[in-house]
């Protein structure tokens, strides 16, 4: 058996040079040594033809490699983002499961209509003319008008000028809003007459 040397040493070897302490020229068996100079040192895929590709191939494979890395820049480009929000607002205008709620959506009035217009189909009711939206719209407004008045002086009675204030700001824009119907009555009453 041989003796246990530490650090996987081999006996009868030098652990600094890794050779053999018995030099090859006392060995008993004598082997012939060859020169490495005198051929080129060859591996058994040398010899196969098939291994190295064509010029052309390497040349398409690198194309090909150069094309991929221009798409992918091409993706970092900064579109214009007026284009890019009107994209996505067209692919997600009308899916269900939006943030939004319906009346935000693009487009929404016109579904709204449709809606509407259909609804009136099925049940037998048209929509009503635009003179009689107008009249209606500014029955709402005149009721609007009314109600805040009745707020204002019930704040005015308690003691609270402040919220009379607001409110009052608010009556001047629905008067406003009540011009703005009157004269379009009047105007589509102008257009009837003709």
């Amino acid at each position: 058996m041989a003796p246990f040397i530490p650090g996987g040493g081999v006996a009868g070897a030098d652990s600094r040079t890794h050779r053999l302490v018995a030099k090859t020229s006392s060995r008993a068996i004598k082997a012939p040594a060859f020169s490495k100079g005198a051929f080129p040192e060859m591996h058994p895929i040398d010899c196969l033809t098939t291994h190295k590709k064509p010029l052309r191939e390497i040349e398409k494979d690198a194309k090909e490699i150069k094309r991929q890395m221009e798409g992918c820049r091409m993706s970092c480009i900064k579109r214009a983002p007026n284009q890019e929000k009107e994209k996505l607002q067209q692919v997600f205008s009308y899916t269900a499961g939006s943030i939004l709620p319906s009346e935000l959506l693009p487009g929404a009035s016109l579904l709204d209509r449709e809606l509407s217009h259909a609804a009136a189909l099925r049940t037998g009711k048209f929509p009503k003319d635009r003179m009689a939206q107008l009249e209606e719209l500014y029955d709402a407004v005149l009721k609007e008008v009314e109600s805040r008045k009745s707020y204002r002086s019930e704040m005015i009675s308690l003691g609270r000028p402040e919220m009379a204030a607001s409110v009052e700001r608010e009556i001047l824009e629905r008067m406003t809003e009540l011009r703005e119907i009157h004269e379009l009555m009047k105007k589509g009453s102008n257009n009837d007459g003709n």
